[in-house]
């Protein structure tokens, strides 16, 4: 009896506070209304039976409890797998700061639910004019993803659940334009050109990092899917004229959760009002910096290194000079000439 007594009131309570909740989303505020529609649009009670998985641990802890034995949420920690969609996202502050790159993941499938927040995502994003520069070729498809795998040697490409190819696109604007009976000005034959579709891609790719981190998902973002073989990749993909890759992005569900990695101080990454003109105190701020890359190198789990920072970035600018990628532009229709 005394189950019952607590299980009626607090049946009860839930009534009484969708009831005040109804009123807040009568409000006249948009916004307000379509906060409390999110918030509220889950199941009204949770299923008799829960998995609950623990993010972080290479050995996934699985637990099954009755819907009697947790709250209406999961601890911090835990994350239903259900719960990966927009009706359980980290704040801003937490999938901002402590976000980590993820190469190892589940084999489970990404919810639709999901997948369609980090599309809408992608599809708000910021570009120049408004000219929207860029398009997204999302693989699920796992032979193309492991022949990916094969020319890159990125493992996490072939075990991801779902690989986004972010690029630059010239191609919807040339075909309806040519619809239209229009001259198109050869503005990818400019270096603002490439740029400006470069900084599409990459904002947008930003915006499904974001997202995506916010529902609880691993990234990473592979820019050597730009690079390690651009004509094979462009005809792996069979992109148009007008077309080229700018990067990639892995996303599934987390099975590690790597260190967060010291990043420069604010002082040498944000400068006030002109660029800083005290050279040799940004200098021995970046000698400490490259001593604490040093260290996190030698301490960090998941496998030490003796890199440093600022030799180990200097080896991969001398791997990128033996790369094409000029050719690669040209071949793709984009032939810079100022």
């Amino acid at each position: 009896n005394q189950w019952r007594a607590s299980t009626a009131i607090g049946r009860f309570a839930s009534i009484g506070r969708r009831r005040r909740i109804t009123k807040v989303a009568e409000h006249s505020n948009p916004v307000i209304r379509s906060f409390i529609t999110v918030l509220w649009s889950g199941p009204t009670s949770r299923p008799p039976v829960q998995t609950y998985r623990r993010v972080g641990f290479s050995s996934i802890h699985r637990q099954r409890k009755t819907q009697m034995d947790k709250e209406q949420y999961p601890p911090q920690n835990i994350v239903h797998s259900s719960l990966l969609t927009v009706h359980y996202m980290k704040d801003i502050r937490q999938t901002l700061l402590d976000r980590v790159t993820v190469r190892r993941y589940e084999r489970e499938a990404i919810p639709a639910e999901t997948m369609d927040f980090i599309f809408q995502a992608i599809r708000n994003t910021p570009t120049s004019y408004n000219g929207q520069q860029f398009s997204v070729i999302d693989i699920s498809d796992q032979a193309l993803k492991e022949e990916l795998y094969a020319i890159t040697n990125q493992k996490q490409i072939k075990t991801c659940n779902r690989f986004l190819v972010f690029c630059a696109d010239y191609h919807k604007i040339t075909m309806l334009a040519e619809k239209k009976g229009l001259d198109v000005p050869p503005f990818t034959d400019t270096m603002d050109g490439v740029t400006v579709g470069i900084i599409d891609a990459s904002l947008a790719m930003m915006s499904a990092v974001v997202a995506a981190e916010a529902c609880g998902l691993g990234a990473n973002c592979i820019g050597y899917l730009r690079t390690v073989d651009p004509p094979k990749v462009a005809e792996m993909l069979k992109l148009p004229k007008g077309v080229f890759v700018v990067c990639g992005l892995c996303l599934g569900i987390p099975r590690e959760h790597p260190d967060l990695k010291p990043k420069q101080g604010i002082g040498l990454m944000i400068h006030s009002n002109t660029s800083r003109q005290d050279p040799e105190a940004m200098t021995d701020e970046l000698l400490d910096y490259d001593a604490v890359i040093t260290q996190y190198n030698k301490t960090r789990s998941g496998g030490t290194t003796d890199n440093d920072w600022c030799d180990h970035i200097l080896d991969y600018y001398r791997h990128a000079m033996s790369y094409r990628i000029l050719d690669y532009l040209k071949a793709q229709g984009f032939n810079i000439t100022r």
